[in-house]
């Protein structure tokens, strides 16, 4: 019985010496990897390095270094969003990581998140409060946010006046599809109206339209009549066919 339980132990003592020769050599090729994409970064192939950093992450997935790097080297081909990530997670592993959040602020002002970037910078400071960088940078983003407010609220007027204008023009439905002869009230919002006196009109009911166009048309063509008979009259000519004409084929 103590002979089985001396075997165990050394079984148990076996698999834990496996374990830690594992993970030293996992370190290992982490802190390698990490170097090949140092030389690959300086040598401006961002896309190996960037392949070398997400290898010693494999390899690492608790150094903060790795995804921070790698988060510079995105950065380097502008791909801000995916830069950011990155620093999530460098400083989701590292709160004190200094580096990490200098680059997610600029990540982020690149975002034009500069309310985000402000907070960065201001946790740099926290951390180290002498960095110079930090404090130039602060102040940028303190001015962006304002500029970037004034511009905003700019915006919004415009559009809010191009709306009100827009509105104040814009006719109903039923002016769009208004009848011959028909007439509709207009109206106007009390700062639109007129200041002039109002003046009193007389109108009058005609009754249908058509009916009223042809009325109108039998008169005109009555009074081009006796234009014409008279102008005949007074030339001293006969014009009887001509007149017999004019009653047969009206105009």
């Amino acid at each position: 019985m103590a002979e089985l339980d001396e075997k165990d132990r050394s079984e148990e003592d076996e698999d834990e010496e496996d374990d830690f020769l594992q993970e030293s050599r996992l370190l290992q090729q982490a802190t390698v990897e990490k170097e090949r994409g140092n030389d690959y970064f300086r040598a401006g192939n961002y896309d190996s390095a960037i392949e070398r950093y997400t290898r010693g992450i494999e390899c690492d997935p608790n150094n903060a270094v790795l995804p921070a790097n790698r988060a510079m080297a995105l950065m380097k081909k502008s791909q801000f969003a995916a830069a950011e990530t990155d620093c999530n997670l460098a400083i989701e592993l590292d709160p004190t990581y200094i580096k990490a959040f200098q680059r997610r602020a600029t990540c982020r002002a690149k975002l034009k998140n500069y309310a985000g970037a402000k907070d960065d910078y201001e946790r740099v400071l926290e951390l180290e409060p002498g960095n110079k960088l930090a404090k130039a940078e602060l102040k940028k983003m303190e001015e962006m946010m304002e500029k970037s407010s004034s511009v905003s609220k700019a915006d919004s007027f415009g559009e809010n006046m191009k709306a009100a204008f827009a509105a104040s023009k814009t006719p109903t439905t039923n002016e769009q599809k208004l009848e011959p002869g028909v007439i509709l009230p207009v109206k106007k919002l009390p700062h639109q109206r007129s200041k002039k006196p109002l003046r009193r009109i007389q109108v009058q009911e005609v009754g249908d339209v058509d009916v009223v166009v042809q009325e109108t048309q039998r008169a005109e063509v009555n009074n081009h009549q006796t234009e014409t008979r008279h102008t005949w009259a007074d030339d001293g000519h006969d014009h009887d066919g001509f007149h017999e004409q004019l009653v047969k084929y009206p105009y």
